[in-house]
């Protein structure tokens, strides 16, 4: 784009030097790593939505509908992690869990030393946003490297970020909705989006520029504090649950992106503390907003629901890159970083880059 305009200013001179200058710009641009992240590998724009795909099919096509998988493209488009799959992989012990609940995110909470974010359009729902020190808390990260090496087959290297826990303090029926499911509006502190425009402003922290990646791009929610029952454990409507929709980012209708209306869409994965959720970044999700009538006050008595959610990139050399979902929302009106509520102590704080609504392709 700086090329383009360059010239464009440079009509009716002596283009010979504006074509010289034209490609240096181009040259410190790429050397100074201000280029975006480009979301999606293989030079694929527009990616396809869900189709049913059997293992035989998949072997056939030598390619993966889940992980751990021997070949090293999904079946989708060729997109890693496989577009529509839901891995789920065992990373921390309750132990571990509840120690961290109680030593970091309680601690922090009720020391005072915080406020909850909230953005306008929710007024009425709050969470916390609290950093997990690296150092402090080393076995919280190794247990997620860990969990992605046996579930990727590759090595996951921290960055200089601290990942963010997401607590909500007042989890019931009030984080319920019914009118989420026929109309666009979210119903409570959950957005349905994809990660595209989320990568583009927080890769930045890991300190790697845009044009060291692949395109592929993972998310992942490990739970570190639940309310009543984990799912296997039969409990079959725990309302604490990722929502994964059956259509990605670059999905055109009538040559117009788009992105689903309601939570019709949606099927809900249920949490187990301490396990570990992966996902394409850029499949549309969400945390579920229940229907009223399938959230039970009485099976939820300690009103708490916390999860990391985290972000990892593939970088050109076969590692993959863990940073943090620096924006502390999911809503896409919010185009920027949180600042006031980030305490994270490695944050750049405003990013730079341009956030993109899913329209914006």
């Amino acid at each position: 784009k700086v090329q383009s305009k360059f010239l464009l200013l440079c009509h009716m001179t002596v283009y010979k030097w504006c074509f010289v200058v034209s490609l240096l710009l181009v040259a410190v641009q790429f050397i100074s790593g201000s280029d975006e992240f480009q979301c999606h590998s293989h030079g694929v724009k527009h990616l396809t939505e869900q189709t049913e795909i059997s293992p035989e099919e998949a072997e056939r096509m030598q390619c993966c509908i889940t992980l751990p998988c021997k070949y090293k493209v999904g079946c989708w488009d060729k997109q890693m992690p496989p577009l529509y799959a839901a891995i789920r992989s065992r990373a921390l012990t309750k132990e571990q869990a509840n120690l961290l609940e109680n030593d970091l995110l309680l601690s922090i909470i009720n020391s005072g030393e915080m406020i909850k974010t909230h953005t306008d359009s929710m007024p009425d729902h709050y969470w916390w946003r609290i950093p997990v020190d690296k150092v402090k808390y080393a076995y919280f990260y190794d247990a997620i490297k860990q969990s992605f090496l046996s579930t990727f087959g590759a090595e996951l290297k921290t960055s200089r970020i601290d990942l963010d826990i997401f607590y909500v303090d007042d989890w019931s029926s009030h984080w319920s909705n019914d009118e989420t499911y026929t109309t666009e509006y979210p119903g409570a502190g959950y957005w349905i989006h994809n990660d595209c425009p989320n990568f583009r402003i927080c890769y930045e922290e890991s300190g790697y520029r845009g044009n060291e990646f692949t395109g592929n791009g993972v998310a992942f929610v490990l739970p570190v504090a639940l309310s009543g029952k984990d799912f296997d454990e039969g409990y079959d409507l725990q309302p604490a649950a990722l929502e994964l929709y059956n259509i990605s980012n670059g999905h055109m209708v009538d040559g117009e992106a788009f992105k689903p209306p309601n939570r019709e869409w949606m099927k809900a994965y249920r949490y187990n503390l301490g396990e570990i959720i992966y996902f394409n970044a850029f499949r549309w999700h969400s945390g579920h907003v229940p229907r009223t009538a399938d959230f039970n006050n009485t099976l939820n008595p300690e009103r708490k629901r916390a999860e990391t959610v985290g972000f990892a990139a593939e970088h050109k050399d076969g590692y993959w890159v863990l940073f943090r979902m620096c924006k502390g929302s999911t809503n896409d009106y919010v185009k920027q970083k949180i600042v006031e509520t980030d305490i994270n102590q490695h944050s750049t704080g405003a990013s730079d880059k341009t956030y993109m609504y899913h329209g914006e392709l």
